[in-house]
Protein backbone atom coordinates (compact mmCIF):
# COMPACT_ATOMS: atom_id res chain seq x y z
CA UNK A 1 0.00 0.00 0.00
CA UNK A 2 1.35 3.41 -1.04
CA UNK A 3 2.07 5.75 1.97
CA UNK A 4 1.62 9.49 1.87
CA UNK A 5 2.97 11.78 4.93
CA UNK A 6 1.58 15.52 6.15
CA UNK A 7 3.85 17.19 8.17
CA UNK A 8 2.31 20.32 9.24
CA UNK A 9 2.97 22.58 11.75
CA UNK A 10 -0.52 24.64 13.28
CA UNK A 11 -0.93 27.97 12.27
CA UNK A 12 -4.58 28.68 13.34
CA UNK A 13 -5.21 29.68 9.54
CA UNK A 14 -5.34 26.69 7.34
CA UNK A 15 -4.66 24.20 10.39
CA UNK A 16 -5.82 24.39 14.05
CA UNK A 17 -7.32 22.70 16.73
CA UNK A 18 -10.96 23.14 16.99
CA UNK A 19 -13.33 22.47 19.62
CA UNK A 20 -17.39 21.43 19.47
CA UNK A 21 -19.67 22.43 21.78
CA UNK A 22 -21.77 19.60 20.77
CA UNK A 23 -24.82 20.62 22.29
CA UNK A 24 -24.91 24.15 20.82
CA UNK A 25 -23.15 22.33 17.13
CA UNK A 26 -21.21 25.45 17.96
CA UNK A 27 -17.36 25.90 17.71
CA UNK A 28 -15.53 27.75 20.45
CA UNK A 29 -14.19 31.25 18.94
CA UNK A 30 -11.00 32.69 19.51
CA UNK A 31 -10.31 35.99 21.25
CA UNK A 32 -9.40 37.68 18.40
CA UNK A 33 -12.79 36.36 16.71
CA UNK A 34 -10.11 35.72 13.05
CA UNK A 35 -10.97 32.23 13.64
CA UNK A 36 -12.36 29.06 15.72
CA UNK A 37 -9.03 27.53 14.56
CA UNK A 38 -5.85 27.60 17.67
CA UNK A 39 -2.31 26.91 17.49
CA UNK A 40 -1.89 25.07 20.65
CA UNK A 41 -4.16 23.28 23.27
CA UNK A 42 -3.28 25.97 26.23
CA UNK A 43 -4.52 28.51 24.09
CA UNK A 44 -8.12 26.61 23.50
CA UNK A 45 -8.09 25.58 27.06
CA UNK A 46 -7.77 28.70 27.96
CA UNK A 47 -10.35 29.98 26.34
CA UNK A 48 -12.89 27.06 27.40
CA UNK A 49 -11.67 27.76 31.25
CA UNK A 50 -12.55 31.67 30.80
CA UNK A 51 -16.04 30.93 29.05
CA UNK A 52 -16.91 28.08 31.48
CA UNK A 53 -17.73 25.74 28.75
CA UNK A 54 -18.02 22.19 30.10
CA UNK A 55 -15.40 19.92 29.12
CA UNK A 56 -17.79 16.51 28.71
CA UNK A 57 -19.50 18.66 26.58
CA UNK A 58 -16.68 19.14 23.97
CA UNK A 59 -15.14 17.53 21.32
CA UNK A 60 -11.67 18.20 19.93
CA UNK A 61 -10.78 17.85 16.25
CA UNK A 62 -7.64 18.88 14.08
CA UNK A 63 -8.49 20.69 11.04
CA UNK A 64 -5.91 20.02 8.65
CA UNK A 65 -5.45 21.29 4.97
CA UNK A 66 -3.44 18.97 3.23
CA UNK A 67 -2.20 19.28 -0.78
CA UNK A 68 -3.39 16.45 -2.10
CA UNK A 69 -6.46 15.21 -0.27
CA UNK A 70 -7.61 18.61 0.59
CA UNK A 71 -8.67 20.17 3.74
CA UNK A 72 -10.14 17.60 6.71
CA UNK A 73 -11.45 17.14 10.35
CA UNK A 74 -9.63 14.56 12.08
CA UNK A 75 -11.04 13.74 15.97
CA UNK A 76 -8.41 14.24 18.17
CA UNK A 77 -9.69 10.52 19.10
CA UNK A 78 -7.49 9.21 16.57
CA UNK A 79 -4.53 11.21 17.73
CA UNK A 80 -1.60 9.35 19.45
CA UNK A 81 0.63 12.12 21.54
CA UNK A 82 3.97 12.27 20.84
CA UNK A 83 7.26 13.52 22.14
CA UNK A 84 7.47 16.21 19.76
CA UNK A 85 3.20 16.42 19.13
CA UNK A 86 0.81 14.16 17.36
CA UNK A 87 0.45 11.48 14.64
CA UNK A 88 -2.81 10.26 13.52
CA UNK A 89 -2.59 6.97 10.54
CA UNK A 90 -5.52 6.80 8.35
CA UNK A 91 -6.51 4.69 5.26
CA UNK A 92 -7.63 7.02 2.84
CA UNK A 93 -7.82 7.41 -1.14
CA UNK A 94 -6.43 9.01 -3.49
CA UNK A 95 -8.05 9.39 -6.77
CA UNK A 96 -9.34 6.14 -6.01
CA UNK A 97 -6.71 4.26 -4.88
CA UNK A 98 -6.01 3.17 -1.22
CA UNK A 99 -3.26 4.73 0.77
CA UNK A 100 -1.92 5.46 3.78
CA UNK A 101 -1.42 8.18 4.88
CA UNK A 102 0.30 9.29 8.05
CA UNK A 103 -0.34 13.32 9.76
CA UNK A 104 2.65 14.36 11.74
CA UNK A 105 0.94 17.45 14.08
CA UNK A 106 3.21 19.68 15.71
CA UNK A 107 1.92 22.53 18.18
CA UNK A 108 2.74 26.23 17.49
CA UNK A 109 2.88 29.07 20.86
CA UNK A 110 3.79 32.53 19.53
CA UNK A 111 4.56 34.75 23.03
CA UNK A 112 3.95 38.38 22.74
CA UNK A 113 5.02 41.21 24.88
CA UNK A 114 2.18 43.38 26.32
CA UNK A 115 3.44 45.68 28.56
CA UNK A 116 6.94 46.54 30.05
CA UNK A 117 7.98 48.60 33.17
CA UNK A 118 10.04 48.54 36.52
CA UNK A 119 9.34 48.37 39.90
CA UNK A 120 11.10 50.83 42.13
CA UNK A 121 11.42 52.38 45.40
CA UNK A 122 12.90 55.26 47.18
CA UNK A 123 15.61 52.53 47.72
CA UNK A 124 16.67 52.97 43.85
CA UNK A 125 19.28 54.89 42.92
CA UNK A 126 20.71 54.96 46.14
CA UNK A 127 24.28 53.81 47.00
CA UNK A 128 26.81 53.20 49.68
CA UNK A 129 29.33 55.85 49.91
CA UNK A 130 31.91 53.31 50.75
CA UNK A 131 30.97 50.88 48.06
CA UNK A 132 30.26 47.79 49.86
CA UNK A 133 28.93 45.22 47.83
CA UNK A 134 26.49 43.39 50.19
CA UNK A 135 24.64 47.04 50.41
CA UNK A 136 23.93 46.89 46.86
CA UNK A 137 23.36 42.87 47.20
CA UNK A 138 20.63 43.41 50.14
CA UNK A 139 18.72 46.19 48.13
CA UNK A 140 18.01 43.60 45.55
CA UNK A 141 17.54 40.86 48.10
CA UNK A 142 14.51 42.95 50.22
CA UNK A 143 12.48 44.33 46.63
CA UNK A 144 12.52 40.76 45.58
CA UNK A 145 11.40 39.54 49.13
CA UNK A 146 9.08 42.45 48.90
CA UNK A 147 7.63 41.86 45.69
CA UNK A 148 7.00 38.14 45.91
CA UNK A 149 5.59 38.27 48.63
CA UNK A 150 2.64 40.61 47.34
CA UNK A 151 2.29 38.81 44.41
CA UNK A 152 2.49 35.25 46.80
CA UNK A 153 -0.53 37.36 48.67
CA UNK A 154 -2.80 37.87 45.32
CA UNK A 155 -2.72 34.26 45.02
CA UNK A 156 -4.21 33.26 48.11
CA UNK A 157 -7.50 35.62 46.84
CA UNK A 158 -9.63 33.25 44.46
CA UNK A 159 -10.63 36.35 42.84
CA UNK A 160 -7.95 37.42 41.10
CA UNK A 161 -7.47 33.52 39.16
CA UNK A 162 -3.63 33.91 39.39
CA UNK A 163 -0.86 30.94 39.64
CA UNK A 164 2.61 31.38 40.61
CA UNK A 165 5.67 29.90 39.14
CA UNK A 166 9.20 31.17 40.70
CA UNK A 167 12.28 30.51 39.42
CA UNK A 168 16.12 31.64 40.39
CA UNK A 169 15.74 34.99 38.83
CA UNK A 170 12.43 35.85 39.32
CA UNK A 171 8.95 34.75 39.43
CA UNK A 172 5.97 34.53 36.74
CA UNK A 173 1.99 35.29 37.51
CA UNK A 174 -0.16 32.86 35.36
CA UNK A 175 -3.64 34.37 34.48
CA UNK A 176 -6.17 32.12 34.65
CA UNK A 177 -8.68 31.83 31.74
CA UNK A 178 -5.95 33.43 29.57
CA UNK A 179 -2.56 33.07 28.13
CA UNK A 180 -1.06 35.62 29.93
CA UNK A 181 1.58 35.97 32.74
CA UNK A 182 3.11 38.49 34.41
CA UNK A 183 6.83 38.16 34.80
CA UNK A 184 9.17 39.69 37.28
CA UNK A 185 12.71 39.51 36.22
CA UNK A 186 16.01 41.11 37.87
CA UNK A 187 18.01 43.10 35.73
CA UNK A 188 20.95 40.47 35.56
CA UNK A 189 18.28 37.93 34.15
CA UNK A 190 17.72 40.83 31.53
CA UNK A 191 20.64 40.94 30.71
CA UNK A 192 21.17 37.12 29.85
CA UNK A 193 18.37 37.34 28.06
CA UNK A 194 19.20 39.94 25.85
CA UNK A 195 22.73 38.98 25.58
CA UNK A 196 21.24 34.95 24.53
CA UNK A 197 18.75 36.60 21.88
CA UNK A 198 21.69 37.76 19.99
CA UNK A 199 23.70 35.18 19.91
CA UNK A 200 20.74 33.20 18.67
CA UNK A 201 20.38 36.02 15.88
CA UNK A 202 24.13 35.79 14.95
CA UNK A 203 23.99 31.77 14.57
CA UNK A 204 20.80 32.14 12.72
CA UNK A 205 20.63 35.01 10.46
CA UNK A 206 16.88 34.83 9.22
CA UNK A 207 15.60 34.75 12.84
CA UNK A 208 12.83 37.11 13.44
CA UNK A 209 13.83 38.16 17.18
CA UNK A 210 14.08 41.13 18.85
CA UNK A 211 15.90 41.73 22.08
CA UNK A 212 13.55 43.10 25.38
CA UNK A 213 13.45 46.77 24.92
CA UNK A 214 14.97 48.61 28.25
CA UNK A 215 15.30 51.56 29.73
CA UNK A 216 18.98 52.76 30.22
CA UNK A 217 20.03 54.01 33.62
CA UNK A 218 18.27 51.75 35.65
CA UNK A 219 19.52 50.65 39.12
CA UNK A 220 20.45 46.96 38.21
CA UNK A 221 20.14 45.92 41.89
CA UNK A 222 17.32 48.65 43.69
CA UNK A 223 14.58 47.67 40.59
CA UNK A 224 13.15 44.81 39.37
CA UNK A 225 11.83 44.20 35.41
CA UNK A 226 8.15 43.68 35.16
CA UNK A 227 6.51 42.88 31.50
CA UNK A 228 3.47 40.87 30.90
CA UNK A 229 3.11 38.35 27.84
CA UNK A 230 0.41 36.44 25.95
CA UNK A 231 0.06 34.37 22.76
CA UNK A 232 -0.53 36.39 19.75
CA UNK A 233 -3.66 35.23 19.13
CA UNK A 234 -5.25 37.00 22.71
CA UNK A 235 -3.23 40.01 21.98
CA UNK A 236 -5.83 42.24 20.57
CA UNK A 237 -8.64 40.49 22.78
CA UNK A 238 -10.41 43.68 25.22
CA UNK A 239 -10.58 41.13 27.80
CA UNK A 240 -6.75 39.51 28.54
CA UNK A 241 -5.60 43.15 27.84
CA UNK A 242 -7.63 44.31 30.36
CA UNK A 243 -7.14 41.48 33.10
CA UNK A 244 -3.19 42.02 32.17
CA UNK A 245 -3.85 45.59 33.27
CA UNK A 246 -5.86 44.96 36.00
CA UNK A 247 -3.55 41.93 37.76
CA UNK A 248 -0.60 44.70 37.43
CA UNK A 249 -2.12 47.62 39.27
CA UNK A 250 -3.68 45.02 42.05
CA UNK A 251 0.15 43.67 41.94
CA UNK A 252 1.17 47.23 42.84
CA UNK A 253 -1.48 47.87 45.58
CA UNK A 254 -0.57 45.21 47.47
CA UNK A 255 3.27 46.04 47.57
CA UNK A 256 2.15 49.43 48.43
CA UNK A 257 -0.08 48.56 51.06
CA UNK A 258 2.29 46.18 52.27
CA UNK A 259 5.34 48.32 52.65
CA UNK A 260 4.05 51.73 53.01
CA UNK A 261 7.34 53.54 53.66
CA UNK A 262 9.21 52.33 50.48
CA UNK A 263 7.34 54.53 47.88
CA UNK A 264 6.81 51.31 45.30
CA UNK A 265 5.85 52.61 42.08
CA UNK A 266 5.88 51.42 38.66
CA UNK A 267 7.95 53.24 35.46
CA UNK A 268 6.54 52.36 32.54
CA UNK A 269 9.19 50.87 29.39
CA UNK A 270 7.23 52.36 25.85
CA UNK A 271 8.39 50.59 23.28
CA UNK A 272 7.09 50.30 19.05
CA UNK A 273 6.24 47.50 16.95
CA UNK A 274 5.68 43.66 18.10
CA UNK A 275 8.34 41.76 20.35
CA UNK A 276 7.97 38.19 20.84
CA UNK A 277 9.27 36.17 23.48
CA UNK A 278 11.19 33.14 22.93
CA UNK A 279 10.70 30.34 25.39
CA UNK A 280 13.74 28.47 24.38
CA UNK A 281 16.39 31.47 25.42
CA UNK A 282 14.19 31.98 28.54
CA UNK A 283 14.69 28.71 30.07
CA UNK A 284 18.79 28.78 29.45
CA UNK A 285 20.20 27.57 32.56
CA UNK A 286 22.15 30.66 33.92
CA UNK A 287 24.14 30.92 37.22
CA UNK A 288 23.56 35.05 37.76
CA UNK A 289 25.08 35.10 40.97
CA UNK A 290 27.27 37.52 40.70
CA UNK A 291 24.62 38.80 37.91
CA UNK A 292 21.48 40.04 40.29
Amino acid sequence: MSMHFTNVTLDGIYNGIAALIRSKNEWVQRGDVKSNLFTNFEAIEARIIRDEFDYHDISFYFIITDRITGKVSISINEAIKTEDGWKITRNEEIYGQPFLHIYNITESKAIQVANIGYICTKDSGTHDPGKDPKFEYAKLKNLRYMVFNAAAEMTKFQCYGLSMEKFRSGFKLNISGTTASINIWTIGKLMDYNTDVKKEREANKKLQLRCLPFLNGQDKYGTLYIFTTCQESEFNDSYVRTRIDQIEEVLMMFLSDANPDKDARYIPCEFQNKVNLSEEVINYDHDSKNRG
